[in-house]
């Protein structure tokens, strides 16, 4: 390569329990110019393995998950050391917008939240806006 920096895309990780509404997002996500959903978990404990060890510019995190919360994969990226997050953006879609809801994750560390029933869009053009990952 020739030392510039060649786009690879926003990496996006899922983390959504149900099989139809994991399958429509990855649809919609990937749609976005430069996106690709690289991992898709059903689990707070399979999502955070996966995590820990692979590159990822944003998660989109559902807070019902079939084992564990949301809340719980929220927790544990906060207590991620500052240079193993590093840009990474952590999102929330749940059908629980309430302004309650909506703190706790803020105050967890999650950079946007977005009400899965009237907010699909709004998550679209949040994902869109971000900027993309890039390789040397």
């Amino acid at each position: 390569m020739d030392g510039t920096a060649a786009k690879e895309g926003l990496r996006v990780v899922l983390v959504e329990d149900s099989l139809a509404i994991r399958a429509r997002l990855i649809a919609m996500i990937e749609a976005v110019d430069d996106c690709r959903v690289v991992a898709c978990y059903d689990s707070e404990l399979d999502a955070l393995a996966w995590m820990q060890d692979q590159p990822f510019d944003l998660a989109v995190i559902d807070l019902d998950l079939r084992e564990g919360s949301g809340f719980g994969i929220l927790k544990a990226l906060q207590s991620q050391p500052a240079s193993r997050m590093n840009g990474t953006r952590r999102v929330v879609l749940t059908n629980h917008g309430s302004p309650r809801v909506r703190a706790i994750c803020l105050g967890l560390g999650a950079d946007a939240f977005f009400d899965k029933s009237s907010q699909i869009e709004e998550l679209l053009d949040y994902i869109a806006e971000q900027p993309k990952h890039t390789t040397q």
